[in-house]
């Protein structure tokens, strides 16, 4: 059988040698449809406490647009706790501690992370598809698969 190919719905299909679609079944005790920070975290998590589970994603990369690209200090911690921060902050990052605007000439201080009793201090300004990869290898040194999106 030769292997995946994008059909022209943008989905991932198993030909055999003539190039005919093949059913393929595949089976986990927990299938995470969506590739997002959420969906790569929960599979990340669940692979890491050895459940068998199936990471599904509609598109064939990460290389598109994402509305979010900000991670708030609760985020930083959760990514401290997964044994990803030293991981995470490798990647290409800004680090936001606070945030001003210009009000009538003069700033105006209106995000202040130093304030909070918390050792991640400071927001991580940072592209998704990186993070994705990051996440999505993360589970799959635990055991975790994907599917629908190109392996490497």
């Amino acid at each position: 059988m030769s292997p995946d190919t994008t059909a022209d719905d943008g989905a991932t299909a198993a030909r055999d040698a003539d190039g005919h679609a093949v059913d393929r079944t595949e089976t986990a005790a927990v299938v995470v449809v969506g590739c997002g920070p959420g969906g790569a975290v929960l599979a990340s998590l669940l692979a890491r406490s050895g459940v068998d589970v199936t990471l599904v994603e509609r598109e064939a990369t990460f290389a598109r647009e994402y509305r979010g690209f900000g991670w708030n200090p609760s985020v930083v911690r959760l990514f401290d706790e997964m044994d990803l921060l030293d991981d995470v902050l490798a990647l290409a990052h800004e680090t936001v501690r606070e945030g001003t605007f210009t009000l009538y000439g003069e700033p105006v201080r209106v995000l202040d992370f130093d304030v909070l009793d918390t050792a991640y201090p400071y927001a991580l300004l940072m592209e998704q598809p990186a993070l994705l990869e990051l996440l999505v290898d993360r589970a799959s040194e635990y055991g975790g698969s994907t599917s629908g999106r190109r392996r490497r």
